[in-house]
């Protein structure tokens, strides 16, 4: 996704002496840029580094696309001298631009427990730091050039013998502003790489959120994504390949519901699949240059999060609006874009999108609104869509029926689709409850619970 300007340098054959505290360097390359050719780290970069990590040790050098990086232990780096990563000989990447020596990040591993207290609090606040969850015991800590700092926390789960992990992106203040699910295993954060954008849109967010700090920029063939954090909250700003502004969203909690105009939240909470305020999982507000202003609201149902769009004046918006980046920005990449298109043929996407860790890809297909869910490692998770009671297989109609369940008495049906299997997921009226019934394909029925 990343999409540099900077060029590659060449790279040289043959050995290379290097400064002396640069010690037990390995100048090979390691397959990371695909050539297979040693790497000559340029003297430039050579005395960036050195002046920024006196006293390094273990250090070794790749290169990957324009950059030279250096893998190393450095007693200083985690505020700790006593402190050493699991790895013995490593706690700390230095990533060096070739066209310029210039360091462009640093990721150093640190012990959980010297996260500021500000990131400790903001952790604590989540689901995250309660059992079944556990944190790992270290941390990894980015340092980019005119970017926010990040403390990514590892976080898992075991439950019906089911392992999940996700990594958890905070600012120095303790702001949540990322979560993936499953991620790469030693991911090296290359697509958190600090890019600049166009004069112009530095300018419009300077002008917008004087004080704005950037967490994020996404230069894409089509235009530019901006993630900053502004008052405490996290913002994405999109742009035209022209640079022109089409809108805003920033991200709302709970707590601002009473600052939500009172018009928009009555009308929600006469929504059909409204319940209560705490079964508001995620508000956004946006601002566009093409539809104005709305807010969406996502609602925990019994089955799946439905998303609610309202405008300033209550009035129900029938989906996202078109923000002028239709075409611009659900470029969702080749691996993914192949795999729709094999799975689904003919499908459109519509809506790309971040819920809950997952990519989340809204498509049509065979005029069916589906959404399909795919993990850190860009591996499909799930595709979830609803149906009518009369498209269901009629062996699951059977098996209702044998349960005692009446068919009209259905509410709703969604249908989760996996690698290896397709299980509807049924709500029925009952005389005492509403009961949510899962139930496979053949009629086997694998858990029914009341809500």
């Amino acid at each position: 996704m990343k999409n540099f300007n900077s060029f590659v340098m060449a790279v040289a054959l043959g050995g290379l002496s290097i400064l002396s505290s640069c010690n037990d360097n390995d100048l090979g390359n390691s397959g990371n840029n695909g050539s297979g050719k040693p790497f000559e780290v340029p003297q430039s970069v050579l005395n960036a580094f050195n002046s920024e990590f006196p006293g390094a040790e273990n250090v070794s050098w790749t290169s990957k696309e324009g950059y030279a990086v250096a893998s190393f232990y450095y007693s200083e780096a985690s505020g700790n001298k006593s402190f050493r990563s699991a790895d013995s000989n490593a706690n700390t990447n230095a990533w060096f631009l070739l066209s310029s020596s210039s360091l462009e990040m640093t990721d150093t591993d640190i012990p959980f427990s010297l996260i500021p207290q500000a990131v400790l609090d903001g952790f604590n606040s989540t689901v995250y730091s309660n059992a079944p969850w556990k944190h790992d015991d270290e941390v990894d800590l980015l340092k980019r050039k005119g970017n926010e700092t990040l403390y990514i926390i590892e976080v898992e789960k075991k439950e019906n013998n089911i392992e999940t992990e996700i990594d958890l992106y905070f600012t120095e203040d303790g702001i949540l502003v990322k979560e993936v699910v499953d991620a790469e295993k030693d991911n090296d954060h290359f697509e958190l790489l600090p890019e600049t954008p166009a004069a112009s849109i530095v300018e419009w967010i300077n002008n917008n959120y004087e004080g704005a700090r950037i967490i994020d920029i996404e230069n894409e063939d089509n235009g530019t994504e901006v993630e900053f954090i502004y008052n405490g909250k996290h913002y994405e700003a999109v742009f035209n390949m022209s640079g022109a502004w089409l809108y805003t969203k920033v991200e709302l909690s709970k707590r601002d519901i009473p600052s939500i105009e009172t018009v928009v939240m009555d009308s929600l909470r006469m929504h059909p699949a409204y319940t209560t305020d705490d079964a508001i999982d995620d508000i956004e507000r946006y601002e566009s240059s093409k539809a104005g202003k709305f807010y969406k609201f996502e609602l925990e149902t019994r089955l799946d999060d439905v998303d609610v769009y309202l405008n300033l004046n209550g009035e129900l918006l029938d989906g996202r609006p078109s923000l002028g980046d239709d075409e611009s920005f659900n470029s969702v990449g080749e691996e993914i874009a192949k795999f729709i298109s094999t799975r689904y043929p003919g499908a459109v996407i519509t809506e790309k999108d971040y819920d809950n860790g997952y990519l989340e890809i809204e498509i049509m297909h065979e005029g069916i609104e589906k959404k399909v869910l795919f993990n850190g490692k860009n591996e499909w998770v799930k595709t979830v869509w609803e149906i009518s009671v009369k498209q269901l297989p009629e062996q699951v109609k059977v098996a209702l029926e044998n349960r005692g369940y009446q068919l009209n008495r259905i509410d709703e049906v969604e249908v989760v689709e996996t690698n290896d299997s397709i299980v509807y997921m049924i709500e029925v009226e009952t005389s005492s409850d509403d009961v949510v019934v899962v139930i496979d394909s053949n009629g086997n029925i694998l858990n029914e619970y009341k809500d």
